[in-house]
């Protein structure tokens, strides 16, 4: 006889989620919790879909509950793994710096267990290579990481593209400007980490994030 699967609820689903975003360290899931949680999703989805075939206005509630229930499950669910993601890709760098194996694999899916053995290998790989380069212990040979050292240059278009003026060097998409004030790190519409910056500096910064700091007279153009 097979075990039976991890029942999922969606107050255990919140409980998960909760551990996981309260504490540093990596928390204990049962080995089927992804084919748990895939069973709970299609059981609420199938439960929703029975309920849309009825007319009956007394089901109105019911229905909007159900929709909510799988919206918010969604919710919680792409957020407990966040947080597990953060963690294991930390453990994966701070391991990859010490040598040694953190406790807190013992607490990682199979899955998750590999993915962090192959980034910390890669992480290790890499700064054994950076070290190599600095520092000359070794022959360090090429980048491993750069499978393609020579990208062919395309030949500029005529047409300024956003944030470029007529002869303008700077990139497509992007504004030259300079600092007024010292700027922490802030996360451009890239998603990209941009600084920190330091009064009168000269930068290339996305079109909309030069705009909000011009406009803020934090910034302004270099012409």
């Amino acid at each position: 006889m097979s075990e039976e699967r991890t029942k999922i609820t969606y107050e255990i689903l919140r409980e998960l989620r909760k551990n996981e975003a309260s504490s540093r360290k990596l928390q204990s899931l049962t080995s089927d919790i992804l084919p748990a949680l895939h069973d709970y999703i299609e059981s609420r989805q199938k439960s929703y879909e029975e309920s849309l075939k009825s007319v009956d206005s007394y089901y109105e509630d019911i229905l909007n509950d159900k929709r909510r229930e799988i919206e918010h499950a969604r919710v919680l669910i792409k957020q407990l793994f966040t947080s597990r993601d953060r963690k294991l890709l930390k453990l994966a760098l701070n391991d990859a710096l010490s040598g040694k194996e953190s406790e807190s694999v013992n607490n990682m899916l199979p899955q998750e267990f590999e993915l962090y053995r192959r980034v910390k290998d890669l992480l290790r790989e890499f700064i054994a290579w950076r070290s190599s380069v600095i520092f000359g212990d070794g022959d360090h040979g090429e980048n491993p990481f750069l499978k393609e050292k020579v990208l062919k240059t395309e030949v500029p278009s005529t047409t300024p593209g956003p944030g470029q003026s007529k002869g303008s060097d700077t990139l497509p998409g992007t504004v030259k400007i300079k600092l007024l004030e010292a700027i922490p790190q802030v996360v451009g519409p890239d998603k990209l980490i941009y600084g920190p910056y330091e009064k009168g500096e000269v930068v290339e910064l996305p079109a909309r994030l030069a705009e909000i700091l011009i406009r803020k007279k934090k910034a302004e153009e270099v012409v």
